[in-house]
């Protein structure tokens, strides 16, 4: 995944001095990892269970710890055999 930097906002409109990196992965490596098609992560932002970032390019990203999440939550879900 690619990484993005920025600064936090404070709720008041501030920046927050501490830069903020974030990883940000493409719906093809988010399709990869949960060996899928990329159309299914195209429906999960959606449907809003991968939240996800729209870039000026019109290209969708999503934040490295949404990845995570919904991989636990995929791990914990499974039927035991």
């Amino acid at each position: 995944g690619a990484v993005a930097h920025g600064r936090l906002r404070k709720p008041g409109g501030g920046a927050v001095n501490e830069p903020v990196t974030v990883e940000l992965f493409t719906v093809e490596e988010v399709a990869t990892r949960f060996r899928v098609k990329p159309r299914t992560v195209y429906r999960w932002i959606k449907s809003g269970r991968m939240p996800a970032i729209k870039t000026p390019g019109d290209q969708w990203r999503i934040p490295g710890e949404a990845v995570r999440q919904e991989f636990e939550s995929q791990v914990t879900n499974e039927p035991e055999n």
